[in-house]
């Protein structure tokens, strides 16, 4: 409820917004009317998280910095507080909302620029600086204490993210959201769309605030955006919401009556261009509510099924069965619809940090105290590729239960373990061999695990490493890869697989330093592959330059007949 009145207000206040910057009714109900159906607003309006209230307060700031730069002056001081607690409200909301107000000190410079009164350049500054400073302070309330945390939310994409790539998902986030596919056609209609919110208004006559308000809020701070998250790409469709209010207002601009300020042709030039400024605007419109009607009607863009999930897990449930929620951070979605009896939250973060991930070390320990009586397992994944992307929680499961199939939930993982044995884990992972070889600089295999028993034929053989690094930063940027072989008694090769050396791709830089950091490789036999010994052996390269280190025998495994003969 509180994230569909936040909706509401969002709508309501844009169209307040329009009417004020472009002193057009008219343009107001097309702001309102665009709103309602915009995706990225329908979006926020459904999502439980934080950006629908970011885009409420988003549209108040917009509606009361209006107030102050094209209002009475009697009432800028009012105004002013107003914006200023809109400001301080998204602020605290999303910290992202800075960019929003990178565009609002931009346009507020254009407006101080081109006023030619000067008493009432005086009146805007004086009715501004002492909200703003306000508005700072509380920021700065909650961003020192935040700064120790920054590197927690750094970012857990590899890479970089150039300038083209911002701007593909930008004007994605802005305009269609996910709700349009393919991909292209959605970033072709999404660049007219932007491009005519923000450039055909400045022909209209008397729109010109409305106009310039569209292109200023939006392209410096996407510059901006472009500079700081090059090396740190966090940028997805949910970040870009913050744009999306500047360029309906764009849109709205040029509903008609819509004259140019210079019109050579007389005029049927004039009845023209407000013919093709109406056929933008409802083909916009009809776009935007198609894509609306997808985005509420398509299974494949629904959120995760958290009420599904816990719902099913709680009918089917035994006493004594462990739930255990990857992430930790988000177990509170759990919590809404289920209960905290036997909830272990993996790891245990009250918020989710991209540095706190899951290894050995910080993993057994506290599975074996929470599944020293339980005789089955939940494993609820959620963004588990970042908190466990070596899924050492369920390697470990695997050691000690098997799981049987459960039905498939939207956005979420699930399994169930039936439990054969306790856990019992040891202050170090169990291995048939532990050579502590470093094969390249840096890089040490500490140990393997082998299958001890015999495997059938057609099936892979599981292979483990367990790699440590002392000084992850020196690794930054490397991305290495195992490559595991098997070779018979008389040194002919029949399985070998290269992948990433620590299990879902975690790149060097971000390995817990020192601690024994989980691969698992599987290597399918060739067809045709005999009963027999065979030898397992491993090397380590860097992908790009691929110079290999020396290859390291590992042991041997037994292979057996096939399980479908």
């Amino acid at each position: 409820a509180a994230v569909a009145l936040a909706g509401v207000t969002t709508v309501a206040a844009l169209g307040a917004t329009a009417r004020r910057l472009t002193r057009s009714i008219p343009c107001a109900l097309a702001a309102l009317a665009l709103a309602a159906v915009a995706p990225p607003l329908v979006w926020a309006s459904r999502e439980v998280r934080m950006y629908g209230l970011l885009l409420a307060f988003v549209a108040l700031g917009d509606w009361a910095l209006a107030g102050v730069l094209c209002g009475p002056a009697r009432r800028c001081r009012r105004w002013a507080w107003a914006w200023a607690g809109a400001a301080a409200a998204a602020l605290l909301t999303v910290a992202l909302a800075g960019f929003w107000l990178v565009g609002q000190g931009c346009f507020t410079l254009l407006v101080l620029l081109a006023t030619k009164d000067s008493a009432r350049r005086r009146a805007i500054v004086a009715a501004l600086w002492r909200p703003a400073l306000a508005a700072a302070l509380a920021f700065l309330a909650w961003l020192l204490p935040a700064l120790p945390r920054l590197e927690a939310n750094r970012g857990y994409w590899p890479g970089t993210l150039p300038a083209i790539e911002l701007f593909r998902r930008t004007v994605r986030g802005i305009t269609f959201f996910d709700a349009l596919s393919p991909e292209p056609l959605a970033l072709q209609l999404g660049t007219a769309i932007a491009g005519a919110a923000l450039l055909l208004p400045l022909l209209a006559r008397g729109r010109r605030s409305s106009a310039w308000f569209a292109l200023v809020t939006t392209i410096p701070p996407l510059l901006l955006a472009s500079i700081i998250f090059y090396r740190m790409p966090k940028w997805n469709l949910q970040h870009t919401v913050i744009f999306a209010p500047g360029v309906l207002l764009g849109l709205a601009a040029i509903v008609p009556p819509w004259v140019p300020t210079r019109c050579r042709f007389g005029r049927p030039a004039k009845t023209g261009l407000c013919i093709l400024a109406t056929a933008i605007v409802l083909a916009t419109a009809g776009s935007l509510s198609w894509a609306t009607v997808r985005l509420l009607t398509d299974p494949a863009l629904a959120h995760d099924d958290w009420r599904g999930l816990v719902g099913y897990v709680e009918a089917h449930r035994s006493p004594g069965e462990v739930v255990i929620i990857e992430t930790g951070a988000v177990k509170q979605a759990w919590l809404y619809y289920g209960s905290a009896e036997g909830l272990l939250p993996l790891p245990d973060d009250p918020l989710l940090d991209v540095t706190h991930t899951l290894h050995y070390a910080n993993t057994a320990p506290v599975m074996n105290a929470a599944l020293a009586r339980a005789h089955g397992v939940w494993l609820v994944s959620w963004l588990a590729d970042v908190t466990d992307p070596t899924d050492i929680v369920g390697t470990l499961l695997d050691d000690i239960g098997g799981f049987a199939d459960v039905p498939p939930f939207h956005g979420l993982g699930l399994r169930h373990y039936t439990l054969t044995r306790l856990p019992g884990f040891g202050d170090l992972p169990v291995t048939t061999a532990q050579p502590d070889a470093e094969l390249l600089p840096g890089v040490r295999l500490w140990g393997a695990t082998l299958p001890t028993a015999p495997v059938p034929a057609d099936r892979p053989l599981s292979i483990r490493a367990w790699w440590t690094i002392d000084d992850p930063t020196a690794h930054t940027g490397r991305c290495y890869l195992a490559s595991v072989r098997i070779y018979d008694r008389l040194g002919n090769r029949w399985g070998v697989t290269d992948g990433p050396a620590a299990t879902g791709d975690l790149r060097s830089e971000h390995w817990p330093p020192g601690q024994h950091v989980l691969g698992r490789y599987d290597v399918a036999l060739l067809s045709g592959a005999p009963s027999g010994t065979y030898t397992v052996t491993l090397m380590l390269y860097e992908l790009y330059t691929a110079v290999p280190s020396t290859k390291l025998t590992l042991g041997t495994v037994t292979v057996g007949r096939p399980s479908t003969i």
